[in-house]
């Protein structure tokens, strides 16, 4: 993406590619009191941001932490944010361009696998972007799965803060034999992951292997917008796989 493009989009994108510290702290909890934990007991942390945008919560940890930070960025698409545009959102914010130099942004969906190895960061974070996320399961698998022993998810994955209407509120949906079960029970239920309230969100937390209850299938993916305006998100439907159960017994 050239840069003039990159300006257009960074104007017209930046109410919601733009969301900062604060925004995520509201959605997912105590983040920057987790990081100085973390460089409480190790020089340096790795941290990743799933659905980064155009890098404002990096941007304002990069101005806190300096060098004892490693951070990383993962988009779906250029059009969510590039490093051209962390650069703009660094000048917008009269952040040194030095802190969006040593961010590293990847472009991959988070609903097939993150472009990292295994056990690499000591905290991972999402806010909003979950709701556009097709197989969100699979993505907290992802997380478990790049997180290092000790490390730390905090994911703000079930209801849509955007919608009031029964349909499409959960973004999570569960089903045994097409009976719907409380997805927030069944979660909780999760080795590796516990479910919390966190004001009108539900947060994942997640440390150590992520094990269901039950074996998973992905059903459908209903996208919400298709059903009206006002709907936003993607809700991911999850049968009980009663045949994997039976092989594994």
């Amino acid at each position: 993406m050239n840069h003039e493009r990159a300006l257009k989009v960074y104007d017209e994108r930046f109410s919601y590619r733009g969301r900062g510290l604060d925004a995520l702290e509201k959605r997912v909890g105590a983040v920057d009191r987790k990081i100085e934990r973390i460089l409480s007991r190790k020089k340096r942390a790795s941290i990743l941001e799933i659905g980064c945008g155009f890098g404002s919560v990096l941007l304002e940890i990069a101005q806190k932490h300096g060098d004892r930070v490693a951070l990383y960025g993962v988009n779906r698409r250029p059009v969510d944010g590039t490093p051209d545009m962390l650069v703009l959102n660094a000048r917008k914010a009269g952040i040194p361009v030095e802190c969006a130099e040593g961010i590293t942004i990847r472009f991959a969906d988070a609903a097939v696998r993150l472009p990292f190895k295994d056990r690499k960061f000591d905290l991972v974070v999402s806010q909003a972007s979950w709701l556009f996320i097709t197989d969100k399961l699979n993505a907290l698998r992802e997380v478990s799965r790049v997180l290092r022993p000790g490390g730390v998810g905090r994911i703000q994955f079930m209801s849509n803060p955007r919608q009031n209407e029964a349909f499409g509120k959960d973004l999570i949906e569960i089903r045994d034999r097409g009976v719907a079960v409380d997805p927030v029970e069944f979660l909780g239920r999760s080795s590796g992951m516990t479910v919390e309230k966190h004001g009108r969100h539900r947060v994942a937390i997640l440390k150590g292997a992520l094990a269901f209850p039950e074996p998973l299938r992905l059903a459908e993916v209903v996208r919400l917008r298709d059903h009206g305006d006002g709907f936003v998100g993607v809700q991911s439907i999850y049968e009980i796989d009663h045949d994997s159960a039976a092989g594994r017994s």
